[in-house]
């Protein structure tokens, strides 16, 4: 009888301390993050305001503001439970729209992130002050410090000021880098197709960086050719840092638009949702990783990981103490094919 009553006890206390687990276990076990994981939505809404942000000379300038709320759409309410949450400056492209960059300004905010893109050059402006943008991608971080500071603001003491990130399409990829290089606050990069010939030139820029790149490319990308931009920004720039070339993915891929350049691969270029769904995994790893510290991607970033999926090529560098020295870009209106794809340019050469 005794035997029994002790046996009793024992899976009782197994039972006790099962049921106790039962929350944490679940979270360890999903924490084993997969590229399909991080392309889906995270535990937030995606709210989206239109904010007024004012640079250090007094003009202001408006910009979108996507942040993590209890329901989607504009002007949602703000859910702060998660907080406080880092922050990311995006720069649209040129002759483009932030909208554009809906699918993953959204999902970033589903995940935790408070997403700020300023609309300076927004739809069709042809003249571009990329530096000028760039400072305008920092008043927005700006913006976000106040915000913080502010008691009467939804955002009191919800932004990780220490956590902030830049990241942009094209033009406002390259901008993301000349942001980063005059703003100490920016941790990390993670770009899309970004452009390489700036003015001042983001390759430039980009030797100066002292913190993680990871720069996105597509193969078949005829607006900014990786051999002339991407690959030209990733030799120049120090470690950390990655080239992630979607094979077959497209410049116009990354941010959608209404009317584009056409673009085409041999064979067919990569389905839009597979580039869209590929572009939120890896910008959003990359985020998690160096904004919130999480460890258990390390294998993604830097490890088995990142060579797993046959869609995406990379080139690594997690210490080379120093940028290889390659000549600056030059724009060419029609590059040359890349061995499996064909531009074609209504506007000729």
């Amino acid at each position: 009888m005794a035997q029994k009553s002790v046996f009793a006890r024992g899976f009782c206390l197994v039972l006790l301390l099962a049921i106790a687990l039962l929350p944490w276990i679940p979270r360890q076990i999903t924490r084993a993050a997969t590229l399909a994981g991080l392309s889906d939505p995270g535990p937030y809404h995606a709210g989206l305001r239109d904010v007024t942000v004012t640079r250090g000379d007094g003009t202001t300038f408006t910009a979108a503001l996507y942040y993590p709320a209890k329901t989607s759409g504009q002007d949602a309410v703000f859910d702060g439970s998660g907080g406080p949450y880092p922050a990311i400056t995006y720069g649209h492209g040129a002759v483009s729209e932030v909208s554009y960059s809906a699918d993953l300004l959204e999902h970033l905010a589903t995940r935790g992130y408070f997403v700020i893109a300023s609309k300076t050059y927004s739809g069709f402006v042809f003249e571009v002050d990329h530096a000028k943008f760039a400072q305008d991608m920092s008043d927005c971080l700006t913006y976000l410090v106040q915000q913080n500071n502010d008691s009467g603001s939804p955002y009191y003491h919800k932004v990780k000021v220490s956590a902030f990130g830049a990241s942009g399409h094209s033009m406002g990829g390259g901008a993301s880098i000349l942001a980063a290089h005059n703003d100490a606050r920016i941790k990390t990069v993670a770009n899309l197709a970004p452009q390489a010939d700036t003015i001042p030139p983001a390759s430039t820029a980009i030797e100066s960086l002292g913190i993680p790149v990871r720069l996105l490319a597509g193969s078949c990308d005829g607006i900014t050719p990786v051999n002339d931009h991407q690959q030209v920004l990733y030799n120049h720039a120090h470690a950390p840092r990655q080239l992630a070339i979607l094979q077959k993915a497209t410049h116009n891929g990354f941010a959608p638009a209404p009317i584009t350049l056409p673009e085409t691969c041999t064979g067919g270029a990569m389905e839009q949702s597979t580039q869209s769904a590929l572009t939120r995994a890896w910008v959003t790893g990359w985020f998690d990783y160096y904004l919130k510290g999480d460890s258990s991607l390390e294998s993604l970033i830097w490890g088995a990981g990142l060579q797993a999926d046959s869609r995406v090529v990379v080139q690594a560098d997690a210490g080379s103490p120093t940028p290889t020295n390659t000549p600056r870009p030059t724009r060419t209106p029609r590059p040359p094919c890349e061995e499996d794809c064909q531009f074609f340019f209504p506007f000729g050469r």
